[in-house]
């Protein structure tokens, strides 16, 4: 039987409840309200400065217009970024399971051909962008060489002081170093530092440089008494390569590694567009005496064309080059009336002395060959290729080309197709071991410094091969590769390896696929089968591992047994 006063109390705490949860509402009422007039402000406020927008588009005066406004900012953009991370993290997860699973049981075969599939697709778009590029550069040089699709070599004299009265002054001609740079980087192959690299070379310093040798490449081949114009040219390019030097910090690996090569690159380029009248001319025997020409000025020291042909190989891999060519000029480069000097001296080496007069007369035996005679100063500063040119038969057919007879009968009893087969069966010296001084200062700086022995540092003496004036390659042909024969059942041997490695893999994957499969139906079977199922299922486990607990402990206490025994 209730009493009254129970009944009493439960009405009061039903009202507090009601109340309770009243308050509750209200205040879940008002948070709405709230949430909903601040959104509805912004929404207003946003519609005004968009109203007020369009109206400035209207008025020509106003600089403010409606795409200033602020876009509307969605809440459940933010969600969907959130949901995005949370996918990224599970794309990972899901990316490092499918990367143990290929080193358990091998690649997908479909996984890995949508890989290269996907690498062969971004390298071909790759190559098609640089291919672009380089299109769209040669159509910009092409362009400018419309106004003087005639000019030649021959109608263009270069002044180089304005001042002189004897000097006869040509038409002025624009290099444009930038875009011959340009056009020369998207060339290369190179595998790091594309970036720095493509900065230095466009560098006013690079492109004023890049000029200055580009005339003297000009006067020294083309051009008949150009000695002032020369030495002008080189006091300009020993006072900006000096300058260059001692603004590196840390690309000096770009300038002595490539940068030669890419300004004589560029040299023989502007030549091709600069002057198309005479594009007969340019040879590859001419590309290769340009790039030894520039590569010797600006590194300072001899090198064999070899040399050169193997960088500008790896600099340049699509430019085709001539072995044979280089290596008939080099044979051919060896001259019968030549002066001691010159015969201890490696073959087809650009004579630098005119240039540099301060080094005339320099009889130090590690620097840079400057003791030169008057006749061979003589020869090289008088002589260009189209004098020589004018003096041959034929002017068009002997272009920059040598007559093998030119040649010592030494060299030609030891080169050529001989009747004497004993001088051939004799032992021959491709090359020496000379010493060098690795501490010298370059010709260009010693110009500069306008000193003939000066030396900043302590000697230093290296060993360093030299080649002879009847070595053409500077000792690849002594050069010999000894082949081993391998076994004849290597290949079988392999083979048969290869199909025993495939068994087992299949192998093991079967068995995995099988076991985990009994594991899974052994799961299915316990589960399905109640608590009694289950527990005995792990009674079955603890006694199998109590037993292989045991069987361990059993061996291992009956080894030192068998020890004694």
């Amino acid at each position: 039987m209730r009493t009254p006063g129970h009944s009493a109390g439960r009405h009061d705490g039903e009202d507090m409840d009601s109340k309770h949860s009243m308050n509750q509402k209200e205040a879940l009422t008002a948070q709405m309200i709230g949430i909903i007039s601040s959104r509805l402000s912004a929404l207003q406020s946003l519609a005004n400065d968009r109203k007020f927008g369009l109206e400035c588009d209207l008025r020509v005066s106003s600089e403010y217009s409606s795409k200033m406004v602020p876009a509307l900012q969605d809440p459940y953009e933010s969600r969907v970024s959130a949901g995005n991370r949370a996918k990224t993290v599970s794309t990972t997860i899901l990316a490092g399971n499918q990367a143990m699973m290929e080193r358990l049981f091998g690649p997908d075969e479909k996984t890995r051909l949508r890989t290269v599939l996907k690498k062969n697709k971004a390298e071909l778009q790759k190559n098609e962008n640089r291919r672009n590029i380089r299109v769209n550069l040669e159509k910009q040089l092409q362009a400018s060489v419309e106004g003087h699709i005639t000019r030649t070599v021959e109608s263009f004299t270069y002044g180089g002081n304005a001042a002189d009265d004897s000097v006869s002054m040509g038409p002025v001609i624009t290099v444009n170093p930038k875009l011959l740079l340009l056009h020369t980087f998207e060339r290369m192959r190179v595998t790091q530092g594309k970036k720095n690299l493509k900065r230095f070379l466009l560098s006013d310093t690079s492109c004023a440089l890049f000029e200055d040798v580009f005339w003297l490449v000009f006067c020294h081949f083309f051009q008949k008494r150009s000695d002032s114009q020369q030495h002008a040219l080189v006091d300009t390019i020993s006072t900006r390569y000096v300058k260059m030097l001692a603004s590196l910090r840390g690309s000096s690996d770009y300038l002595f590694r490539i940068f030669p090569y890419a300004i004589a690159s560029g040299v023989c380029w502007g030549l091709h567009y600069l002057f198309p009248g005479s594009r007969h001319l340019y040879t590859a025997e001419l590309k290769g005496e340009i790039f030894l020409f520039v590569c010797q000025l600006l590194l300072g020291l001899k090198l064999c064309p070899v040399s050169i042909q193997a960088a500008r190989r790896q600099i340049f891999p699509e430019e085709t080059l001539d072995d044979a060519l280089f290596k008939s000029k080099s044979l051919a480069s060896v001259s019968a009336a030549s002066a001691p000097t010159e015969s201890s001296s490696s073959t087809n080496m650009p004579d630098l002395s005119p240039l540099l007069p301060r080094l005339r007369n320099c009889q130090s035996a590690t620097s840079f060959d400057c003791g030169f005679n008057q006749k061979s100063l003589a020869l090289s500063s008088s002589e260009s290729h189209l004098l020589k040119q004018r003096e041959s038969e034929n002017s068009v057919d002997m272009i920059l080309t040598r007559d093998l007879s030119l040649a010592s009968s030494a060299s030609s009893a030891m080169f050529m197709n001989s009747a004497d087969e004993t001088s051939a069966r004799l032992p021959r010296t491709h090359q020496v071991r000379t010493l060098f001084n690795a501490s010298q200062l370059s010709p260009l700086m010693k110009e500069y410094l306008g000193a003939e022995r000066r030396n900043l540092k302590k000697p230093s003496f290296l060993l360093r091969t030299t080649p002879l004036s009847d070595c053409p390659v500077g000792g690849e042909d002594t050069y010999q590769k000894h082949y081993q024969r391998k076994s004849q059942n290597h290949a079988a041997d392999a083979l048969r390896e290869q199909e025993k490695f495939l068994k087992d893999i299949q192998h093991v994957q079967h068995e995995t696929r099988r076991e985990l499969a009994v594991l899974n139906e052994t799961r299915e079977i316990v589960l399905n089968s109640g608590k009694k199922a289950l527990q005995a299922y792990c009674t079955m486990l603890m006694s199998k591992k109590s037993h292989a607990e045991a069987e361990e402990s059993g061996n291992s206490s009956g080894a030192p047994g068998r020890r004694d025994q």
